[in-house]
């Protein structure tokens, strides 16, 4: 008796530390660390199977948190954190993801300074949806300049996408481009804060006019009567390919 209790101690040991292991060496994979946590399920205790899960999901929150906001504490808030619920178990967690993303979206619809302190967690979603690839076709200045910047290590992006996957025909109905549309131009700096150099403002305002063409003529009207005696502002624009007669 207190050998076959030996034999189950040593096993439940053996397989969290295989399953550690996978969790240290390959986080970012989550095929791999899902596949590893099915083995545990197998061999280990459940108790502490879900503690090392619950570790591992924030390690990759954090990993993922273009904002900061998420370091040294658990964000059970985060998109993120709920897609990796999905990608365990798609049945039991899409519907709470798709809810949480709707309010979510219109937190950044409807408050400016929401989505000014989102918006590089925003740009990822936008760039592993389905979408993203046709996208980058119609909006290339807007993928280079905004999204492209945001994305995470090519592992990381790969389960994310695998993740969205999940999601079904939902997943590519979920469509972030009116919060682009609607704020884009807020992320647009003042080519007066920035000496003489502006060909950073004129790339972002050809992906503003990719995306909002009314609110790229609203800005460049402003910018005429602030920005008018600013030749290399105008001469970048025009380099850039950008219309503002």
């Amino acid at each position: 008796m207190g050998g076959n209790c030996l034999k189950t101690s040593d096993a439940c040991a053996l397989a969290a530390c295989r399953l550690q292991r996978i969790i240290l060496t390959s986080a970012s994979d989550w095929p791999e660390v899902f596949r590893a946590f099915d083995q545990f399920q197998i061999d280990g205790k459940k108790e502490t199977a879900e503690k090392l899960f619950a570790e591992w999901q924030d390690r990759i929150v954090v990993a993922c948190d273009l904002n900061n906001s998420a370091r040294d504490k658990r964000d059970e808030s985060s998109w993120i954190h709920r897609l990796i619920l999905v990608r365990r178990d798609p049945q039991k967690h899409k519907q709470a993801f798709l809810d949480h993303l709707d309010i979510w979206f219109d937190c950044h619809r409807e408050h400016p300074a929401f989505f000014e302190k989102q918006w590089r967690s925003l740009a990822l979603l936008t760039d592993i949806l389905p979408t993203a690839s046709e996208l980058k076709k119609r909006c290339p200045t807007f993928h280079e300049r905004v999204l492209a910047p945001n994305r995470v290590e090519e592992t990381l992006e790969n389960s994310l996408r695998d993740a969205i996957s999940f999601l079904g025909p939902e997943g590519e109905r979920i469509d972030p481009m009116s919060i682009w549309h609607k704020h884009l131009h807020k992320l647009i700096t003042n080519p007066g804060d920035n000496g003489s150099d502006y060909r950073e403002q004129a790339l972002w305002m050809k992906a503003l006019l990719e995306v909002n063409r009314a609110a790229y003529e609203t800005l460049v009207a402003a910018w005429r009567l602030t920005h008018r005696r600013k030749r290399n502002l105008w001469s970048e624009m025009v380099a850039v390919g950008l219309p503002f007669g």
